[in-house]
């Protein structure tokens, strides 16, 4: 199954990602393209435990995500069992 199947469930919700360099992104997901780069808006940026701000899109490349926070509600079980 492709990744994308996940998160074409979970648009408009809120995620949280973490990039390489520290950076943590919060923000609703808008689109996600088959290379992982996921385009988020009304994001809070936090920089490596400083002080954040609010900007209205961002687009996050795939290889900068260190890891993802998805939405507590997914049941993967029944995602993976569609594949």
């Amino acid at each position: 199954m492709k990744i994308n199947a996940i998160f074409k469930k979970i648009k408009n919700e809120i995620i949280t990602i973490e990039l390489k360099n520290g950076i943590i992104l919060n923000g609703s997901v808008e689109n996600v393209d088959p290379y992982m780069n996921i385009y988020l808006k009304h994001v809070k940026r936090t920089f490596k435990g400083k002080n954040s701000n609010i900007i209205p899109t961002i687009s996050v490349r795939g290889s900068r995500i260190r890891f993802i926070i998805l939405p507590d509600w997914i049941n993967f079980d029944n995602v993976f069992k569609k594949a």
